[in-house]
């Protein structure tokens, strides 16, 4: 690993501890607006029943889990055992949270809603398209299958945006790539719930009409501030490291 992917995790490792901080003086703002996100769901639910001090240790614990060894070693941390059996405690926890929402759905699912219609992809996709042309642009690159792609100039970097429209196991998720001038991913598929230490991605499920507008706003809001910090976490960073 470089000077300058060292110098960016550090950058990265303090920036996702502020953005827990700000997450939770904002009663998890962006999380409880993924309400169609598993495990943005239950990691609410399980955060909601822990005292401060335990919250302030678990969100530490996590921004070290999503960070890379040598990463953590530039910034003098390290994954003790204490912080492995935290993490153990919150799978455990996370895994309760799952089978209370499991004994809560009826046998053969929910019902339908009288008059209920299919969930329209179309109409989904133009309006998050509609919602990321204020952020991004209106130039995208169409992929194979469901996939759309923003190419976003940061000096001397690029922000490449990826927004999966799904299938049959989510109906949305995104991710980040930030890349140099010779393709070369500084970091890759980042995304909400992977900078927090919650999962290694950001998905929304079940997704129904009446949620599309709602679902496009939030995923043009977090691309919004992620961007913005990417702009912070990429300036001078390489003169920083000559």
């Amino acid at each position: 690993m470089c000077d300058i992917e060292l110098e960016f995790e550090e950058r990265l490792f303090h920036w996702c501890l502020r953005d827990w901080d700000r997450e939770l003086n904002s009663d998890f703002q962006f999380l409880r607006a993924l309400d169609k996100s598993i495990n943005a769901r239950r990691a609410v639910s399980v955060m909601e029943s822990l005292e401060a001090s335990q919250l302030a240790r678990l969100t530490r614990m996590l921004v070290k889990r999503s960070t890379t060894p040598r990463g953590l070693e530039r910034c003098s941390e390290s994954l003790t055992l204490m912080d492995e059996q935290l993490i153990e405690d919150f799978q455990e926890l996370l895994e309760q949270e799952s089978w209370r929402e499991s004994m809560q759905i009826p046998a053969g699912g929910f019902p339908k809603k009288k008059g209920q219609k299919r969930f329209s992809r179309r109409a989904f996709k133009k309006a998050v398209i509609a919602e990321l042309s204020d952020v991004l642009g209106d130039k995208y690159e169409k992929c194979v299958g469901s996939e759309i792609i923003y190419e976003t100039p940061i000096d001397q970097w690029k922000l490449v945006t990826f927004v999966d429209f799904g299938g049959r196991i989510h109906n949305l998720c995104y991710g980040h790539n930030i890349v140099n001038q010779e393709g070369e991913n500084l970091i890759e598929n980042y995304s909400l719930l992977r900078w927090l230490g919650i999962s290694g991605g950001t998905q929304w499920y079940n997704l129904e009409n009446e949620d599309s507008q709602q679902v496009a706003e939030t995923l043009a809001l977090l691309v919004t501030h992620f961007l913005n910090a990417s702009k912070e976490l990429l300036h001078c960073l390489v003169d920083s490291v000559h």
